[in-house]
């Protein structure tokens, strides 16, 4: 054949030719304008780990929630009220869902003992190991967060969460309790 043998077999390409064509291609692609997002991004701020009246430690109403999450300019409440003794289901029941004073409101509980954020539930999750509550939480169409991580000693047990929180008031004020020099520094 009159063709070189470079077109008769293309993988005889030597190495340092491809490693130029791929540097080339890498450049090439890095210049090009990033694509625009199909919409403009938006910032939403919210807390995922809020307790009411229903809860056993906390007094907070919802008006005075919904009230102090439009001075800080909080666009989501995710309330995650511990089960009431007598009747697990009844804050989630009798709590504010949806938008309040353009305040999202999110019912759920903490599951004490656990680690653990129900949000988007409707029903009391069943006892159970983390893993069965995990599943539970998302058989009602919910997200389960990891709350006060400060606690978890085994990272394996919570692998399938959907995330967790980051920050937690409780959690500071633990630390102050035990180390009054903390804040001191």
């Amino acid at each position: 054949s009159s063709l070189p043998c470079y077109l008769r077999y293309p993988w005889n390409v030597s190495i340092r030719t491809m490693r130029w064509a791929v540097l080339l291609w890498l450049v090439a692609a890095s210049c090009a304008p990033a694509p625009e997002p199909a919409r403009p991004l938006r910032e939403f701020r919210g807390i995922v780990h809020c307790h009411t009246l229903y809860s056993h430690d906390s007094r907070g109403t919802y008006e005075e929630i919904v009230a102090a999450a439009r001075a800080a300019r909080i666009d989501f409440v995710c309330i995650t009220d511990h089960p009431p003794k007598g009747d697990p289901g009844r804050s989630l029941r009798e709590g504010w869902r949806g938008m309040r004073e353009g305040v999202l409101f999110i019912q759920g509980h903490e599951l004490a003992g656990s680690n653990l954020l129900a949000l988007g539930i409707r029903e009391p999750v069943p006892s159970g190991s983390v893993p069965e509550k995990i599943a539970a939480i998302r058989r009602q169409g919910g997200v389960a967060l990891v709350s006060h991580p400060e606690e978890v000693r085994d990272w394996e047990t919570y692998r399938q969460a959907d995330g967790m929180e980051i920050y937690n008031i409780h959690a500071a004020w633990k630390r102050r309790q035990r180390d009054l020099g903390f804040y001191a520094q």
